[in-house]
């Protein structure tokens, strides 16, 4: 079963960093996520959560990183686990990993729900959503 860590990251402002994913990715191409990195055989779900900072983004600097959530789901019989980690970031953060995402984005919740749709994001950002509203 495929795991993978998920951030939440906010600024001082509260609003969230999301990552929209190159189009060429086999999963989930061109839709809007939350930065992540799937968990490696061994490896603890934190360290999955703090590799994700080092290999998708720059110019970031995160504290008090801490579980939030995590979320079973079964999609056309392909399991997974998403473990949602928050932190707080300051910086300016930028795309270190090209081949993974094409644009950054900065808003909070309500705003960002109200500007996609489903089908504009990733499989726990529509979880978020539903729990939420």
């Amino acid at each position: 079963m495929k795991q993978a860590s998920l951030l939440i990251l906010e600024n001082g402002d509260g609003e969230v960093l999301f990552a929209k994913r190159v189009s060429s990715r086999e999963n989930l191409p061109g839709v809007w996520s939350l930065p992540s990195e799937t968990i490696e055989e061994g490896e603890s779900k934190e360290n999955a959560a703090r590799r994700c900072i080092v290999e998708e983004l720059d110019n970031i600097s995160v504290e008090s990183l801490s579980l939030f959530d995590a979320q079973y789901f079964n999609i056309g019989g392909k399991e997974k686990v998403l473990y949602l980690f928050k932190g707080l970031f300051t910086g300016n953060p930028t795309i270190n990993e090209t081949r993974e995402l094409e644009l950054l984005e900065f808003l909070n919740f309500p705003d960002f729900f109200a500007k996609y749709s489903d089908d504009q994001m990733g499989h726990a950002l529509q979880y978020l959503r539903h729990k939420w509203s």
